[in-house]
């Protein structure tokens, strides 16, 4: 599955993507500053396009089988 997030601002500056992808409650919104770990935690691969025009995350998630055990209760 796919969900992608699409805004039109101001993007993220080249010299912040190190803090704002990895570093926990960096914010220049002044929020908590967690959205972006809480996506880490919940996806299986993201990907991040940002420049001038805005920004583009798109997150992917595995499917994942039931287990066979609970199919049969």
């Amino acid at each position: 599955m796919q969900v992608w997030v699409v805004d039109q601002g101001g993007g993220i500056a080249v010299e912040h993507l190190p803090r704002a992808t990895l570093e926990k409650g960096y914010t220049t919104a002044g929020t908590l500053g967690q959205g972006f770990k809480l996506i880490l935690a919940c996806v299986d691969r993201l990907w991040l396009l940002t420049g001038s025009t805005g920004t583009t995350i798109v997150m992917e998630q595995d499917r994942v089988r039931p287990r066979a055990s609970w199919l049969s209760e």
